[in-house]
Order: structure tokens, then C-alpha cells, then sequence
């Protein structure tokens, strides 16, 4: 199973089970603690890019300009890998309004 797939697997099972433990997403996917503990650390990423997006784009201007520093502050304590890969996907990400 690549990467991709198994944060896929692993949000799914977040949403869908009140406790999900490390040692046992290791042990599923048959990969470290540390792997799990990373690709958790991915997930986080990708929540707090999304909510940067929506924040920007489904909000008024003021409170936009709030949330594109916050993101700045964000990408600041990041460690320079991280800050590559989020400049890397965030051009990718689109979020589209609910159609009426």
C-alpha cells in the first residue's frame, strides 16, 4: 500500500471509530509507530491547509487577511521540508462552493 492510500485508510478509520491507537494503525498497515505518527502529522497538515482555503475563499475580506496570516504563521514554524511540501500542494487544492 503506498502512502496516499494508507492516510486515506487512516482518516477514514478516524471518522468512523471514536479511538484509533497508534500501535494498532501500525500494526494494520503493517509499518512503524513512527510512520503512523508522521502520516498523522500529514493529516494535520492537510486540515489546517483546507481550513486556511475555506477560511479565504468563503469569507469576508477582513477575516480573509486573518486567515492568511494565521497560515503564514503557520507555514513559520514548520520545518523547512514541510513548508516545501505545503508550497508544493497548495496550488493543487480547490474548494468549490456548494451549488444551490
Amino acid at each position: 500500500m503506498n502512502r496516499f492510500d494508507r492516510v486515506t485508510a487512516i482518516l477514514l478509520q478516524l471518522q468512523a471509530k471514536r479511538v484509533v491507537s497508534g500501535p494498532t494503525l501500525a500494526q494494520q498497515f503493517g509499518v512503524s509507530l513512527r510512520t503512523i505518527y508522521r502520516d498523522l502529522r500529514t493529516l494535520e497538515e492537510a486540515t489546517t491547509l483546507l481550513t486556511a482555503v475555506l477560511t479565504a475563499q468563503l469569507t469576508d475580506a477582513p477575516t480573509a487577511r486573518f486567515s492568511g496570516a494565521a497560515m503564514d504563521k503557520v507555514r513559520a514554524v514548520l520545518r523547512r521540508s514541510e513548508r516545501d511540501h505545503l508550497a508544493t500542494i497548495a496550488p493543487h487544492v480547490q474548494v468549490f462552493a456548494p451549488r444551490n
